[in-house]
């Protein structure tokens, strides 16, 4: 075993390079222990149950919406911050994970823009639930859209490692039966 390998909780041992097969159950479970904004937030806030909330925020791309972070259950979760320093060689990286990723759960190698526009409308909503001194008024258009806004700030539950790796799985079984 090489400290360069990535290990996971059932066994398994690979490198980034070499991943060709994925489990979802371990997806589940190591995004359900990443904490969502490198654990900045004012509670726990999981990987897993932010992809469920994206998937419900767009339920015709709820697979793809699932799987669009999945590669963090590998790479972890880089926040933007971080990103915008990045000379190429960290997101070709994540790139290339979540393209195989993607093929091999979802049969596509790209997240359609729906979900990544969902994406950005949860972090906004997000850092508004989870930032206390965040401005919700920052927020485009949020006075017109108030409702909209509120009701996916209450969806947010802050659920504990174990509920958000269940919720997963259920969701990911919902779609695998056929579900869009």
């Amino acid at each position: 075993m090489s400290v360069n390998q990535v290990h996971f909780y059932k066994g398994r041992v690979n490198t980034l390079e070499e991943l060709r097969t994925f489990n979802i159950g371990s997806i589940a479970h190591a995004l359900s222990q990443i904490c969502r904004f490198a654990g900045n937030s004012s509670e726990f806030y999981s990987v897993a149950e932010h992809s469920v909330l994206v998937g419900e925020m767009v339920p015709q791309h709820r697979k793809m919406a699932l799987l669009h972070d999945a590669h963090e259950a590998y790479c972890g979760d880089i926040i933007r911050p971080v990103m915008i320093h990045d000379d190429g060689g960290i997101s070709n990286l994540l790139k290339n994970v979540q393209q195989k990723l993607l093929y091999a759960l979802g049969g596509n190698k790209t997240v359609p823009l729906r979900v990544a526009e969902a994406d950005d409308m949860m972090l906004i909503i997000e850092m508004w639930r989870l930032f206390p001194h965040f401005d919700q008024f920052s927020i485009p258009l949020f006075d017109a859209n108030k409702d909209f806004y509120t009701t996916w700030y209450d969806n947010i539950k802050c659920l504990p490692p174990e509920e958000a790796e269940a919720l997963f799985l259920e969701r990911w079984e919902y779609v695998r039966q056929g579900n869009v």
